[in-house]
């Protein structure tokens, strides 16, 4: 199969249960549905498979813990018009079945769930290790010394490492007996950009690109890969965007809401930062976070109006107020060296006293400003129904303009302004069935582009 002009049309390469043992069982034409998974907010891909089984291959499965089978997935489409192959190749871990009935007198049904094979390994091992290195660094430990992925884009159904973006300077921590994916996200909480020194990292990964530890500002910056559309489908042969770029369905799932985002600090706030051991405390100041992670030239999503008290919402400090222990006034406020100011000028010098060194992790940095900045992430998203398509993917950016539903058309624009724009996608899920192939996607957006 060269090139695919209906979304219908796939064929499956290979779709093959691996037992422990070796034997390798085809199961490409028992299949009922096959649903894939991929979200930037979650760690790996994963999905599972309702299964027709008139042959008992649920007994040679077993699952009495002993044994894990692999499942070998290969599904070809051909090629886009730009000849990139449209293809899904990965190879996963069986972890669970569920659902197991009788279908009739010769046949029964169950679902088999599977998630990507470094899913299983890292829940079988801890991170106990002392680091001094940029966030980014320890990213790539984790991945290639922990989870055993190679460097490079995936292939032969095994992962690889897409893009690690790189971090503030290296800090000097432990990581507190964690898993490799509780490491990664820990990291990815506490991550600053060195771009925007904003802490909006995400760790996650696509069948297509491998793993990526990316800031949600450099994702959302990215070019629109395709432009997605609501015309009528299969009306002229080989027109590829209208076939695999025409939404089928649309649906709103959340549109702005000023009270959730001054709740959570999205225009105005503070942090009270308090030290028990020198029992001291300080206020600090966060204004506007949405300004600061936008694309330049786009809208912030402040409301220009005064409240009652004649007072604009970015000057409201009071609508959310974080607080936290607080190391940095036992530091010498005036060279930054490190040393400890606190003990020497009140205990006078303890040589075994605790030392913070300048390196160490500063989380005032980030405990305030990570939640507006994904708050707003999630305030318009909108839920499409696609044509089966493997280029649609977590984390590229994407074109939609949803049509205007009005008779009156005075500004002789077609499409909804408060709707339309520069989405990501946050999430895909491709489900697979004889006759049908369907992507749906999660896009969202956080700036208006009018």
């Amino acid at each position: 199969m060269s090139s695919a002009f209906q979304t219908t049309q796939y064929s499956i390469k290979g779709l093959l249960l691996i037992l422990p043992n070796g034997e390798r069982i085809d199961i490409s034409e028992i299949f009922d549905e096959l649903s894939l998974f991929d979200s930037i907010l979650a760690p790996c891909v994963s999905g599972n498979i309702l299964i027709n089984d008139a042959n008992n291959i649920a007994e040679k499965l077993k699952f009495d813990g002993y044994d894990l089978t692999k499942l070998y997935l290969l599904i070809d489409k051909g090629l886009d018009l730009d000849g990139e192959p449209l293809i899904y190749e990965k190879e996963y871990v069986i972890y669970k079945m569920s659902q197991k009935e009788n279908f009739n007198f010769t046949s029964q049904r169950y679902v088999l769930h599977f998630v990507a094979e470094e899913y299983t390994l890292s829940l079988q091992k801890k991170i106990n290790q002392h680091f001094h290195a940029p966030y980014h660094e320890v990213v790539k430990i984790i991945l290639q010394d922990y989870l055993k992925i190679p460097p490079g884009k995936p292939k032969n159904g095994k992962a690889g490492i897409g893009i690690i973006e790189e971090t503030v300077s290296g800090f000097l921590f432990d990581m507190p007996t964690l898993t490799p994916f509780e490491s990664l996200n820990w990291i990815t909480k506490r991550a600053l950009s060195i771009k925007t020194n904003n802490p909006d990292f995400l760790c996650y990964e696509t069948q297509r690109d491998g793993y990526q530890f990316r800031s949600l500002k450099s994702l959302m910056d990215q070019e629109p890969v395709f432009r997605i559309n609501f015309n009528p489908k299969n009306i002229f042969i080989n027109d590829f965007n209208s076939e695999f770029l025409g939404a089928r369905d649309l649906k709103i799932l959340s549109q702005y809401d000023v009270a959730k985002n001054v709740q959570d600090g999205s225009y105005r706030g503070q942090k009270l930062l308090f030290d028990p051991l020198t029992r001291t405390f300080q206020y600090l100041q966060e204004e506007n976070i949405y300004d600061t992670s936008i694309k330049d030239g786009t809208k912030a999503n402040l409301p220009d109006d005064y409240n009652k008290e004649r007072r604009l919402y970015k000057d409201m400090e009071d609508s959310r107020i974080v607080a936290y222990p607080y190391q940095m006034p036992r530091r010498d406020p005036q060279n930054g060296t490190g040393e400890n100011y606190f003990l020497d000028n009140v205990f006078g010098r303890i040589p075994e006293a605790p030392f913070f060194p300048k390196t160490a992790d500063i989380m005032e940095q980030y405990i305030y400003r990570r939640k507006p900045i994904f708050t707003n992430l999630m305030q318009r998203r909108l839920q499409l129904v696609m044509p089966g398509n493997f280029g649609l993917y977590s984390g590229m950016i994407n074109e939609v303009f949803v049509p205007k539903y009005s008779i009156k058309q005075e500004d002789n624009k077609t499409y909804d302004d408060t709707l339309s724009g520069n989405y990501i996608v946050i999430a895909a899920r491709h489900i697979l069935r004889y006759d049908k192939h369907e992507t749906i996607i999660q896009v969202a957006n956080d700036k208006l582009e009018f």
